[in-house]
């Protein structure tokens, strides 16, 4: 069906989705936190470039580190912004009345729980770089950002799987 043709429902929030946007907001609050707290203790030149070993490459402003911050806001608004309208999406299975509060909350939550872990990645990834200019060496483990990475896709799988067993 195409996403234009999808009936638009109102869908009120349960337990589960608050405590997602309690999860988010509180994760946004602590990229917040990290940021003005490194902001205080770092000197206006910081390491920001580090070779494969951990030694710095390059010097650059401190304002180098908002970066991940600023994409991490803007993108956990965007996606939240975006859940509102779940008509909008599309669906691998066809919307009926009989699954469209099930398949529009399970979209939603899908892109709810994405928007979490991208936001802990970028909270993890703003947390090594400030550690990282304040130590002079990169205390990077890019298995940790792959392993967010990965449960962004098992959390799309899961959703393939109950969004067909709600078809």
């Amino acid at each position: 069906m195409s996403a234009s043709k999808q009936p638009k429902i109102a869908l009120k929030p349960e337990l589960t989705d608050k405590l997602l946007d309690f999860v988010l907001l509180f994760s946004l609050v602590v990229i917040a936190v990290v940021t003005i707290i490194g902001f205080v203790i770092l000197p206006i030149e910081v390491p920001f470039k580090f070779d494969g070993s951990g030694n710095v490459i390059s010097y650059g402003s401190k304002f180098v580190l908002l970066i991940n911050p600023v994409l991490a806001f803007i993108l956990a608004f965007t996606l939240r912004w975006l859940i509102n309208y779940p008509h909008i999406f599309n669906y691998s299975y066809k919307i009926t009345k009989q699954n469209i509060e099930a398949q529009y909350r399970l979209a939603q939550r899908l892109i709810m729980a994405i928007n979490i872990v991208e936001t802990w990645l970028f909270a993890y990834l703003a947390i090594v770089g400030l550690i990282s200019a304040k130590q002079l060496h990169s205390v990077s483990d890019m298995k940790i950002a792959a392993g967010f990475v990965v449960l962004i896709f098992v959390l799309i799988g899961f959703y393939f799987k109950r969004a067909k067993a709600l078809r």
